[in-house]
């Protein structure tokens, strides 16, 4: 008699044929047959007269081996529908059950084993717990409803429901009860029906000729060498005979291969965007505002786990962080940021989207473009009137949170560092004056959290004053810009005549802000140690110094702007002199070896600005101790010396975008 499987009409398991829809593993290759792949012949259960399929009826199939298997409702009109199955209990020792011999039972080792001299195991519980498919008192197939896994139409499989899957399929697999492997149809009367596959039983030997390797042993228990010293009860390949061992690592292998790929479909989790939270940082932004970006951070990523858009910007910049952080192929992380710019394009056009979301890709975006090398073209020209428009109806009427408003600072102060070395701005004018009339003061975070910590609480209060300086010497920094030769006609003497006058109401500004920085700013590292303990003084000394130095920067960028004199001037001397003091005093600019990125562009405007080669020296120095890669240390350190050397021979200002276009082939890097 040839062994068959039972087969189950579509019409009689929704939950099978609708898990089977949801969950489809993205197998990409055909894979080479295995066991339970091949044809098996319909036929009634053991016992029951065999009577052909009535007219009009389905053609029974074989399962799929990835369906779950599930209990199947009886059918009223037939009450002999259900599968009967003559079960017998499996309790005795794993040799004696692979040998196919009857088992005492006896406890620790059974008679026969004692006899023939062989280690005698027993099967042990599965501690992983997996859900079981078990038998009732009447010998019929159910499955525990807390086993039973349904995936609603229309919803997309979740992750957690692919594992419970997993589970299901592995579980008679992976434990310890294993099936009997029939390979005669004399053997029928030994199968054991107990928690078992019918894809487990392979047909007759006139079926599985040829494709089953004939040296296979297919009934015998695998002898280890050196049994004496082998853990044979913790072996789950002990008492299993070859044959079955194959059988069950080819499906296992090819499970995990399909709920790998499964997956990559899936949408990003909250533990996806670890290298976002953890490891990306940006030297405009993190030196100055290191609480503030880290919390954001946190809530970006949470905000990502539900809004596909943001999901999707976090998984470009993060991408983009690792190529240029570990210098690694571009390809597919523009890929994932085309898709993010299309995503943003989409949300900006729909009314219904929070503009805490659009604020947010839009940030995400900005952030990538710092990231990638300057490529000097315009970013996202052509959504200007409608991002416009819902700027402004944000600003006037929507709800400002705390961390949008803080959002809106980092968009300004990355669009400020685009713009200083020539090229175009990241953000619409309109869009970025319009943030600085409506953002006056910068907002704290710590109302955001009541379970902060006191510590990080009172360096907040304390940091969020400095920042503030900061964030509006970057606006002035911003307007300055605008007014160098890059963005305006500079070639007559109105045009530098307007530009004086532009730029002394600029540097007016500037000495009011130092007038009334802040009470840290105006203490030295020592006295911010007396005053506070070691954890809040050093990250305060840290931020005042590149807060300070940010500040003498601008001075020295206002005589090179307005190009008279055409050497240093004195007050220019004395902000060098006074970024120089910052950088080598006791203000927290070292850590482990390296410089704070901070000072970035302070020594950069120290290195062009000076014609002496010493001191020229000293900057390039220093900007290669800046370990940051984003910061790009080395490449404004090589411009340095070979910008300083094209001064120092003309005996002039050599203008800084140009001039690294013809000696580096590259526009200047944002800084």
């Amino acid at each position: 008699m040839a062994l068959h499987a039972h087969a189950i009409p579509p019409s009689e398991s929704p939950e099978v044929s609708n898990s089977q829809e949801r969950f489809e593993p993205p197998m990409h290759s055909n894979p080479s047959p295995s066991v339970s792949d091949l044809p098996l012949e319909p036929s009634a259960p053991r016992g029951a007269p065999t009577s052909p399929n009535p007219p009009g009826s389905q053609t029974p199939t074989t399962i799929d081996r990835y369906e779950v298997v599930q209990s199947i409702e009886p059918d009223k009109s037939a009450p002999n529908s259900r599968i009967k199955c003559k079960t017998r209990t499996r309790t005795g020792c794993l040799v004696c059950r692979a040998r196919k011999v009857k088992c005492d039972e006896k406890r620790p080792s059974c008679q026969r084993c004692t006899k023939q001299g062989r280690p005698c195991v027993y099967k042990t519980p599965d501690p992983r717990g997996w859900p079981r498919i078990f038998d009732d008192p009447s010998g019929e197939y159910v499955s525990s409803s807390e086993d039973q896994m349904s995936i609603t139409a229309g919803a997309s499989p979740t992750l957690w429901q692919a594992g419970n899957l997993a589970d299901k399929l592995l579980s008679p697999i992976q434990s310890l009860q294993h099936p009997t492997i029939c390979t005669d149809s004399s053997d029928i009367s030994h199968v054991e029906p107990q928690n078992q596959d019918p894809n487990l039983c392979l047909p007759s030997n006139a079926q599985t000729e040829g494709v089953l390797p004939a040296a296979v042993p297919t009934d015998e228990v695998p002898i280890y060498p050196g049994s004496e010293g082998h853990d044979q009860e913790n072996d789950p390949n002990f008492g299993v005979s070859s044959l079955e061992r194959f059988q069950r690592t080819s499906q296992v292998i090819s499970l995990t291969l399909s709920l790998d790929k499964f997956v990559t479909y899936e949408v990003p989790t909250e533990a996806s965007f670890s290298y976002f939270t953890d490891e990306l940082d940006c030297p405009f932004l993190s030196p100055f505002d290191s609480l503030g970006w880290k919390r954001i951070k946190q809530s970006i990523a949470q905000l990502g786990a539900q809004e596909v858009s943001v999901a999707r910007c976090i998984l470009s910049t993060q991408a983009l962080h690792r190529t240029q952080v570990d210098r690694l192929p571009t390809e597919f992380a523009m890929s994932l940021y085309q898709a993010a710019i299309s995503s943003f394009q989409f949300v900006l056009d729909n009314d219904n989207i929070d503009f805490d979301i659009i604020l947010i890709d839009a940030f995400l975006l900005l952030l990538s473009q710092i990231i990638l090398p300057n490529r000097d073209n315009p970013t996202f020209t052509w959504l200007d009137p409608v991002l416009i428009n819902r700027v402004d109806v944000w600003l006037r009427t929507g709800h400002k949170s705390p961390t949008s408003l803080r959002i809106c600072t980092w968009l300004q102060i990355l669009d400020t560092a685009a713009k200083r070395g020539g090229s175009p701005s990241l953000l619409p004018d309109f869009v970025f004056n319009h943030l600085t009339e409506s953002i006056p003061e910068v907002p704290s975070l710590s109302s955001l959290d009541s379970s902060l910590d006191p510590g990080d609480t009172l360096y907040d209060t304390i940091s969020t004053p400095l920042y503030a300086f900061y964030l509006k010497v970057q606006r002035v920094s911003n307007r300055v810009a605008d007014v160098s030769h890059y963005r305006r006609s500079r070639t007559t003497p109105a045009d530098q005549a307007e530009v004086n006058v532009i730029l002394t109401g600029l540097k007016d500004t500037m000495y009011a802000l130092w007038d009334n920085r802040p009470g840290p700013l105006r203490l030295q590292p020592r006295e911010l140690r007396e005053h506070f303990n070691f954890a809040i003084a050093e990250p305060t000394i840290a931020l005042a110094g590149v807060c300070l130095a940010a500040y003498f920067a601008e001075l020295i960028v206002f005589g090179r702007t307005l190009g008279d004199p055409i050497f240093p001037s004195i007050e220019s001397r004395h902000a060098m002199a006074q970024i120089r003091g910052y950088v080598d005093s006791d203000w927290g600019s070292s850590s482990g070896g390296t410089l704070n990125p901070g000072y970035l562009r302070a020594l950069f405007l120290y290195g062009v600005e000076c014609f002496e080669k010493d001191e020229s020296r000293w900057a390039v120095e220093r900007l290669r101790q800046i370990g940051n890669p984003l910061s790009r240390g080395n490449f404004f350190a090589s411009f340095i010396e070979l910008h300083g050397e094209a001064q120092r021979a003309q005996r002039r200002r050599v203008t800084m975008k140009y001039f690294c276009r013809q000696n580096f082939g590259v526009p200047l890097p944002f800084m």
